[in-house]
């Protein structure tokens, strides 16, 4: 590689990264139009996920099975775009679920690592994960008008604040 293209990659990089923030500043500001367009996404995937599963059928020996789950996939996908706000509610309690889950096995194994010393870190990010998880659980179907959309803004800053970094440090 020449000195030119280094560059030209480290100035895509930090640009890559710059826009990730101001996409995570923007879903942290709107964190229900986020959140939607994550169900939404996540929809147009499981429909696209069916179609999939519909075409790929006719090379397959189980051909009835695979049109049914493609068509489950589908009508699936289609519920969930057509009716964002439910999915969002769904999702958001999936997550409760996951950082409840996440925090109990995280402060059991930290219990199973006290002989090491980073147990301490595993102990607190399993109570940060459980309380987070109650948290969202406690204050839900409210908490899915702005969690996800949130989280993911949260998710984007830090993504591409590592990328910006990460430019400075391919540009040396």
């Amino acid at each position: 590689m020449t000195n030119h293209d280094i560059t030209k990659t480290g100035n895509q990089i930090f640009f890559l990264g710059l826009s990730l923030m101001i996409l995570g500043v923007l879903a942290i500001i709107t964190p229900f139009i986020a959140g939607s367009m994550v169900v939404i996404i996540l929809g147009i995937i499981i429909v696209l996920a069916g179609i999939s599963s519909i075409v790929n059928s006719s090379k397959s020996n189980e051909k009835i099975y695979l049109i049914v789950l493609g068509l489950i996939k589908i009508i699936c996908g289609v519920l969930i775009i057509s009716h964002p706000i439910l999915g969002l509610a769904f999702l958001t309690l999936l997550l409760a679920f996951y950082f409840i889950i996440e925090g109990v096995w995280k402060i059991i194994m930290s219990i199973q690592y006290r002989n090491y010393s980073i147990w301490v870190w595993l102990f607190l990010t399993g109570i940060i994960s459980l309380l987070l998880g109650v948290m969202i659980w406690m204050q839900w179907p409210g908490s899915s008008l702005w969690i996800i959309g949130f989280l993911l803004g949260i998710n984007l800053i830090f993504t591409g604040l590592t990328f910006s970094l990460f430019s400075k440090e391919y540009l040396k």
